[in-house]
């Protein structure tokens, strides 16, 4: 966010006592991350001028001569501006002056008369605003009327004196976009009385249109009439803030609702009343169609999607954008002004998917509470006075009441906090505290639960400012953490086996928390207040989560990999689980001979699974009588352990569930409950002193039936003498059957093999890989 100090003054004056260097440590306490500082540079030797006398230059159409009167003198002037009269106030470049674009003023002969200074344009005391600047601004000089403040100079007035602050604001703050609230946090931290009053004494006016609200994603509403639109002329003090916070001046009437917005963060929307045709009414599009917005393209609207319609059309896309049937044009008189709050995350989804990316649909896209829609609203029929009049206003009313745990804040930061101190501050902040409740502040959809207070009292009282603690620390009794070691160890070997490991997030909603449970946990847990339904529980499995991982990459067009995640499942009916999870989505191994080849099939998931189980030393045997829905009956099996106790499955998922995430890929899947195994002990693994001798390195290829058991056959080559290592480097299909390659090591340790005790160990290969 940019943040223009002449602005931030102008709302509050006190904040003016405030250095520059204090004012930005406060915004870092609050929160908001002062990025960039920058002054902008002004122009010397400005002053206003009253224009005398115009008259068209003898010897050049294009230029005019111009006697001006500043301070009680009369300067002649060559301009080539026509866009003033005789009367008006201009900015007159004395002779010496400098401009902010590098132009010195010097007496200069223009076609036999000398121009002894220079009419200003913006464009060339803030050369910067350029790209922000109409066409009309970018041609003409600067003219004013009387009303003009005439104890401030040029560079006051169109607050080139100003200083910009480039924030980064908290995710979740989305009032801070405006600047009331932005100053009511500074008043609160340096104890300043600061309010912004929501009363609306205006009756609504129903008879002038009727109104209605048919959809549950609009949370407020509000619309007001406004007549005589073109009288209202936004003055340069307030349009070149606009300007110094980056906003493209349009004209007076949308100038005047963007400054309106600036000051509270709610978005506006007006429409052309003579172009309404009966009532207005907010609901969710029914079917699809087409809207022509004000940018000229056309979008496709969905069923669901937030519009707003007359009897006859489609006057916007809700928080998005407007159509171009209803805008406001330069022959407009009266506008119905929209002043409204939306679901935040219809509107995301909307504008995201349509590719639109109007100030409006940042805005909207993020939560806004009523209460600040119901400033703008204020806000807005006072600014435009007795031309406005409210026909209508709606909300829901929603009040934030959280228990005071407030005397609980040095507990939680572990330092002794004065509490009288902290509810200062909160009450500055606009939280209402009695007792036992708290009432959090009417803008602030952020406050949930009584750790977000305790971060709020933090703003004021600097962690920096609080005593360090000292910490009780001996190396010597660290043991080491075998949880961690044993879950390190299985990362490594997968990762080494060519998958990606995955970390995803711990909530979903209920019926996703509550898929693949495989290990029949009876409950998830369920988040109080939740930010969205879509996280509202605590997950039971990791599954649902990695295929979403697959589909997300399959619609961006990325080749899918293999995956696993090692996860926290936290039961409501049990301890702290830990479960691995591994999705299979395309060959562990790859062919040397021809991609196409290559399938990803149940046995190579079962030799990963006893690759890795072994690794582990874990005993484990298959039971067929233990069975999930969502994997294929024939193709699945539970893993039990010494016990006879399941503690996972291993198994290819069954094509309806794949339907559901938009994928077609063959998928087998690992689902291991590790918990049990954890802590155990590790096996000290016995070396063998290293062998002098190269390893002899051989290959056969076999073809295999499907059911055959693969970790047999290794198991009995490697029983072969001086054969000390046996793998699969590399498999595919041929006709009816599975040719897999085998890949041994020969090595005596003692001497090299001759040529001969080789051959013999080949023999006895070929003859034992020849039963099958």
């Amino acid at each position: 966010m940019i943040l223009s100090l002449n602005l931030l003054h102008k709302i509050s004056p006190k904040l003016k006592k405030i250095p520059l260097n204090e004012l930005c440590a406060a915004l870092m306490d609050l929160g908001c991350e002062v990025e960039t500082i920058n002054s902008i540079k002004p122009s010397t030797n400005l002053v206003f001028a009253k224009v005398l006398e115009k008259t068209r230059h003898p010897n050049a159409n294009h230029l005019n001569l111009v006697k001006v009167k500043a301070n009680q003198k009369v300067y002649e002037i060559v301009c080539g501006a026509n866009n003033f009269s005789v009367h008006n106030w201009v900015v007159l470049a004395k002779l010496n002056a400098e401009l902010a674009n590098g132009l010195k003023i010097t007496p200069r002969e223009l076609r036999g008369y000398v121009s002894n200074g220079m009419l200003c344009a913006y464009s060339e005391i803030n050369p910067q605003a350029t790209s922000f600047l109409t066409s009309t601004d970018l041609d003409g000089i600067l003219v004013l009327d009387d009303n003009y403040d005439h104890y401030k100079t040029p560079n006051q007035i169109f607050n080139l004196d100003d200083v910009i602050l480039d924030l980064s604001i908290p995710s979740n703050r989305n009032d801070l976009n405006g600047y009331f609230w932005i100053a009511k946090e500074l008043c609160a931290y340096f104890d300043f009385e600061y309010v912004v009053d929501a009363t609306i004494n205006h009756r609504p006016h129903k008879e002038i249109i009727d109104v209605r609200i048919l959809s549950d994603d609009v949370n407020s509403y509000g619309i007001i009439e406004v007549k005589n639109i073109q009288n209202y002329i936004l003055k340069w003090n307030t349009k070149s803030i606009l300007i110094n916070n980056q906003i493209k001046v349009l004209n007076n009437f949308a100038d005047n609702m963007n400054f309106l917005t600036l000051l509270t963060a709610n978005p506006l929307h007006a429409f052309d009343a003579r172009k309404i045709s009966g009532q207005i009414v907010v609901k969710n599009a029914e079917e699809d169609a087409i809207l022509l917005g004000l940018d000229q393209k056309e979008y496709l609207i969905k069923k669901g999607d937030l519009i707003i319609v007359d009897d006859q059309k489609i006057l916007a896309l809700a928080g998005i954008i407007g159509s171009n049937d209803s805008k406001i044009d330069a022959t407009s008189t009266t506008a119905y002004i929209e002043c409204a709050n939306f679901n935040p995350m219809l509107i995301a989804n909307t504008a995201r998917r349509l590719k639109i990316n109007t100030a409006a649909a940042m805005r909207f896209s993020k939560p806004l509470t009523n209460y600040v829609t119901k400033v703008t609203l204020k806000k807005l029929l006072a600014n435009f006075k007795s031309d406005a009049k409210l026909i209508y206003y709606f909300k829901h009313s929603v009040h934030n009441v959280i228990k005071n745990k407030i005397n609980q804040v040095s507990d939680f930061v572990g330092a002794e906090i004065d509490l009288d101190t902290a509810q200062t501050f909160l009450k500055r902040l606009g939280y209402k505290i009695n007792k036992s409740n708290l009432i959090t502040p009417s803008h602030r959809y952020d406050v949930l639960n009584e750790f977000d207070v305790y971060e709020d009292i933090m703003k004021k009282i600097s962690i920096q400012e609080i005593k360090p603690q000292p910490i009780s620390f001996d190396i010597l009794n660290f043991e080491n953490n075998l949880a961690y070691d044993f879950e390190k160890k299985v990362s490594d070997f997968l990762v080494d086996q060519g998958l990606f490991e995955c970390k995803t997030y711990n909530l979903k909603n209920q019926t996703q928390a509550h898929e693949f449970n495989f290990f029949n946990f009876k409950q998830a847990y369920e988040i109080n207040n939740p930010t969205s339904n879509m996280r509202s529980h605590l997950k039971l499995n990791n599954l649902n989560s990695l295929l979403e991982v697959l589909e997300y990459n399959q619609n961006q067009k990325n080749e899918l990999e293999n995956i696993f995640e090692i996860s926290k499942i936290n039961p409501v009916d049990s301890s702290q689980q830990t479960v691995l999870s591994i999705i299979l989505c395309k060959p562990l191994i790859n062919s040397k001979i021809n991609d196409s080849l290559i399938v990803n099939n149940f046995v190579t998931t079962k030799a990963l699974l006893h690759a890795l189980l072994t690794k582990l030393n874990i005993d484990y045997a298959y039971d067929k009588n233990h069975v999930v829905n969502e994997l294929y009956d024939n193709n699945q099996l539970a893993l039990i352990n010494a016990n006879k106790q399941v503690f996972g499955f291993i198994g290819q998922l069954k094509n309806q569930v794949k339907k559901t995430y938009g994928l077609s890929n063959d998928i087998f899947i690992i689902n291991l409950n590790l918990t049990s195994y954890l802590n155990q002990k590790q096996v000290i693994t016995k070396v063998i002193k290293p062998s002098m001798y190269h390893d002899v390195i051989r290959d056969i290829s076999v073809k295999l039936a499907s059911d055959v058991d693969l970790n047999n056959i290794i198991a009995n080559i490697k029983k072969i003498k001086n054969i000390r290592k046996v793998e699969i480097s590399d498999l595919y299909i041929k006709d009816d059957g599975i040719i897999y390659t085998f890949k041994y090591y020969i090595n005596d340790h003692l001497s090299n093999l001759s040529s001969e005790q080789i051959i013999i160990i080949e023999q006895e290969v070929n003859n034992y890989l020849k039963q099958f």
